[in-house]
Formats: C-alpha cells, sequence, structure tokens
C-alpha cells in the first residue's frame, strides 16, 4: 500500500512538474530590455501619496503617482516624468516632463540640450498643468508658493534667467528677472534672489515678502553675488560677494550676514582687510557654501592659500630688434606646425614614488583644486 501510495504521488509530481515547464514562456533577447527597474521614490510629508519611477533597459520609462490605499484610478502614470517633489502642506505635487530617448539622440546630434517642462497636480483634483522651458523649482516651506526657474536664453553671458513664482492658492504668477540664485525662507513668505544681470548695475541680493508684495534691496553692486543660505530657524541670510585684487591669483569674497531680516535687518560684513588676524595669504572661496551655527550667532566658511601673481618675465627681457623678430616669428610659425602634424600622445608616465596612480590623480585632480579649510567668523 505504502509503495503504490509513493508510485502515485512520484507520478503526480511528474504531471505537475511537466505542466508548469509547459506553461513557462521562452524568454528572446529582445525581452530584456523590458525588464523594469524602480528609482526615485518619494512620499509625501502625510504618507497619503507616494511617486516612483519605472525605468527600461531599452526603452522610455515614466513616473508614477499613487494614492495610498486606492484602486487603478488612484494611480497617475506620466511619460518622461522625473525628479518628483510634493509641497509640504500635502496639497501639491511637482515634477519635470523630459522627452524620449530617441528625441534626445536628435537633440545630441544637433548639439542641443533637452528642454524639460514642469508638470503641477493637485492632488485634491488630480487635475495637472504645465509649464514650458523649466530647468529647476522649488516649494516654498509652507507649501502656498511654487518657485519655477527658465533655462538660460542662448549667447547670454550672465547666470540670470527668469523666476516665475506662483501662488498655489490663488493660481497668480509674478516673475523676477535676471535671478542666478533663489532661496525660500523658513517660514515660506520670503524669498530671497541673487541677481546677476547683462547690467551688473542691478546685481546684488534682494528680499521678496511674497504675502505684502514688497521688495527690500539688501545688497547692490556691480560685482557677482553667490551662496545664499538661510538659518534653518531664525530669519538669517547669508551670502558671498566676490572681490578681486590685481596682486593676486583668483577672487575672495565679502561675508555678508543680516539677521532678524523679516523686521530690522541687522547687517554684517567679513571683510579680511579689516581684520590684521587674518592673513594676506589666504582667499575666502565661493565653492564651499557658507553654513550657519545653530544658535544663528556665527558663519562658517572655507578659505584657501591665495597666490600672488607671477611676474611676467617677457616685460623684463629687452625688446628684440626687427630681424631678431622676424626669425622669432618664423621659428614659432613652424612649432605650431609641426605640433599641428604630430599626433596627439597617450603615453602616461608613472612613477614608483607617486602617492596616488595616474588615473586616481586625474579624478582626484578637481578635488584637489577645490581644497579648503573651515574657517568660522
Amino acid at each position: 500500500m505504502i509503495k503504490r501510495s509513493t508510485s502515485l504521488f512520484f507520478c503526480f509530481f511528474l504531471f505537475l512538474t511537466s505542466s508548469l515547464f509547459a506553461q513557462k514562456q521562452k524568454l528572446e533577447p529582445e525581452d530584456y530590455g523590458q525588464w523594469e527597474r524602480i528609482s526615485s521614490a518619494e512620499l509625501s510629508p502625510n504618507g497619503n501619496w507616494f511617486a516612483y519611477n519605472i525605468s527600461l533597459v531599452d526603452g522610455d520609462g515614466w513616473l508614477t503617482l499613487k494614492k495610498v490605499g486606492s484602486d487603478s484610478t488612484g494611480t497617475h502614470k506620466f511619460m518622461h516624468g522625473v525628479r518628483p517633489e510634493f509641497s509640504k502642506n500635502n496639497q501639491w505635487a511637482a515634477f519635470l516632463i523630459g522627452v524620449s530617448e530617441d528625441e534626445q539622440e536628435q537633440l545630441k546630434k544637433q548639439d542641443k540640450q533637452v528642454r524639460f517642462k514642469l508638470a503641477v497636480m493637485n492632488l485634491a483634483t488630480a487635475s495637472v498643468d504645465t509649464i514650458p522651458n523649466i530647468s529647476n523649482f522649488n516649494f516654498s516651506e509652507n507649501g502656498q508658493f511654487l518657485a519655477m526657474q527658465k533655462y538660460k536664453a542662448e549667447g547670454v553671458k550672465t547666470d540670470g534667467t527668469d523666476l516665475i513664482i506662483r501662488d498655489l492658492q490663488n493660481g497668480t504668477n509674478q516673475i523676477i528677472g535676471n535671478v542666478a540664485e533663489y532661496e525660500f525662507g523658513n517660514e515660506g513668505s520670503q524669498l530671497a534672489v541673487m541677481i546677476d544681470a547683462s547690467e551688473t548695475l542691478g546685481n546684488g541680493v534682494q528680499l521678496y515678502d511674497l504675502d505684502t508684495h514688497t521688495i527690500r534691496v539688501l545688497e547692490s553692486d556691480t560685482t557677482t553675488y553667490s551662496e545664499l543660505v538661510w538659518h534653518e530657524e531664525k530669519p538669517s541670510l547669508a551670502f558671498l560677494k566676490k572681490r578681486t585684487d590685481e596682486n593676486y591669483e583668483d577672487e575672495t569674497h565679502l561675508v555678508y550676514a543680516f539677521r532678524n531680516v523679516n523686521e530690522n535687518p541687522e547687517k554684517q560684513v567679513f571683510d579680511q582687510r579689516k581684520h590684521s588676524n587674518f592673513s594676506d595669504s589666504l582667499r575666502i572661496v565661493d565653492y564651499r557654501e557658507p553654513e550657519w551655527s545653530e544658535d544663528g550667532d556665527r558663519l562658517f566658511f572655507g578659505v584657501k592659500k591665495w597666490d600672488k601673481k607671477k611676474e611676467d618675465k617677457k616685460k623684463k627681457q629687452a625688446a628684440p630688434d626687427s630681424t631678431q623678430a622676424d626669425s622669432v616669428k618664423a621659428d614659432s610659425s613652424d612649432a605650431e606646425q609641426l605640433n599641428e602634424d604630430l599626433e596627439p600622445s597617450n603615453v602616461e608616465v608613472w612613477h614608483w614614488k607617486d602617492d596616488d596612480i595616474q588615473p586616481r590623480q586625474e579624478l582626484m585632480a578637481s578635488n584637489n583644486r577645490r581644497s579648503n579649510d573651515l574657517s568660522v567668523w
């Protein structure tokens, strides 16, 4: 009896296994191109909505926004959508929409960049509004405003471009021109903008009160500004202002600090020329963002060695006579032609005393150029 039961079970197992193999489909090479991968998952602050990207091995991906616990009617799919973000008040979602892979290839051949458009979704109604030609965006802390920065026009040498501020509750838009940087304050209604215009007389930092629609100029000059930083909790704002010196390479910066900007701004400036304990051999760099201390009484920023300009050796040499000049010019022309005829060398010289091998030195070169030391004011 036991042998018979075992035989029946074995036969049933063979039958089941054969059935499963019969149902399995054969995968072709093109099937692997449709393999999906989830990325860029974002959850709304209250946890009622989430967003994620689906990308394919070969093909165009999409963005999905879904209401938690809903059926298929709560799922919204957007082809070529990227960078989803939810407002802090849980009423809005925004994301960028790009183009297909084929369009990307065409633009690349034409030496053109992909220009995204912005989609703004009302989470209560699921209605979507799109704004073309937007490079980046940010919600205010209270979720009432959305800042949308347009791409820079071709041929413009300055960093400033149009910034659109949308009042999401009222559906109104305000445009600020020539904005290089912008940052919302922690209360949401204060917006600091850094102006970089072709007419440099208008350069500076301005503070917009979005509730009262008033503008306050905090600082203005013909030079350039950078690195807007708000304190995380207090109405305090800091930024850098470029300063050059004809005796030194590169540039240094003045550090500006404004506290209590909501009422009567308290302006303080760190100018290294007025501090005897700050070495002339150091400069303040703009590739390390200033940082407020927790109590708001100190600012941290980066400094590094400030190299003096090298004297021009050519000025020390006597000017050659016309015959010598013609000879030098001819030799120089021959050398330039020889260099053009030579194939570029791909030889790397490695030395056993090097701390890092050549490939790593190349990777670290940029970081080494931007190395700096932390300083506190």
